[in-house]
């Protein structure tokens, strides 16, 4: 078997196994994508809230280390 008949029936093996699992995939009703949008706009929510405590704790401590510098002119 030459190296370009070799790749191609890989390819289309693949391309068949590709086929199968779209053909197995079922789309989200309205209810389960609203409430997974749901559950993704809480967490990023989450996920900002949680950066801004950190730069608020963050910025006094960087501050109190900047002006207790003995090298500051």
């Amino acid at each position: 078997m030459s190296q370009k008949s070799q790749r191609a029936s890989l390819l289309s093996e693949y391309w068949r196994s590709v086929q199968t699992f779209l053909k197995k995939c079922i789309r989200p009703s309205r209810k389960e994508f609203s409430a997974s949008m749901k559950h993704h706009a809480i967490g990023i929510g989450f996920l900002g809230i949680l950066g801004y405590g950190v730069k608020l704790i963050h910025i006094p401590i960087n501050n109190i280390i900047v002006s207790s510098n003995p090298n500051k002119e």
